[in-house]
């Protein structure tokens, strides 16, 4: 048995939920149980849901896709550009993730656990202007570079003339 209770506010640049969640079950989240709750609706659009399953089924794995959303905490800290859900378990996101301490990453992720993390001093946002300019590799490049996730065009276009994609 699941209670799940949330406030959606949105802003012209940023939307967040601020939800809060008690399972009495396994914290294993089953496709069914994700869409019962509309865990996604604040996190992504339709249309970026849609990409990120489409990324995520099994002929496009492996692909180096162009990031379809960027999330972060307000702390300004956590930042997450992703890349794909696997349609099988649509908390299961792939992308590069930093937590803030100069160790990005290209790793898989739950969206579960991202939530769980938000209290009342650090929310999850949506960067609703956010628009990829490159595939994930060269995200990921620039952030090993800077240690950090970064958007600054001149490092990510080294990054991506060092790759010569």
């Amino acid at each position: 048995m699941s209670l799940w209770a949330g406030l959606s506010i949105t802003s012209p640049r940023y939307s967040f939920l601020i939800a809060v969640g008690f399972s009495f079950q396994s914290l294993t989240r089953t496709q069914q149980q994700i869409q019962q709750t509309g865990i996604f609706l604040y996190l992504f659009t339709p249309e970026q849901y849609a990409k990120l399953i489409e990324n995520g089924q099994p002929g496009n794995r492996g692909k180096d896709h162009y990031p379809v959303v960027k999330l972060f905490m307000d702390n300004e800290l956590s930042l997450w550009l992703i890349t794909e859900l696997d349609p099988d378990c649509p908390d299961t996101a792939f992308g590069l993730y930093d937590w803030g301490y100069g160790y990005p990453e290209l790793t898989h992720h739950s969206l579960w656990e991202l939530e769980k993390s938000q209290n009342m001093h650090c929310l999850l946002y949506r960067d609703r202007s956010f628009v990829a300019k490159y595939p994930i590799s060269v995200y990921t490049y620039a952030a090993n570079e800077a240690w950090a996730i970064t958007e600054d065009d001149v490092l990510l276009r080294q990054a991506y003339e060092t790759l010569k994609l």
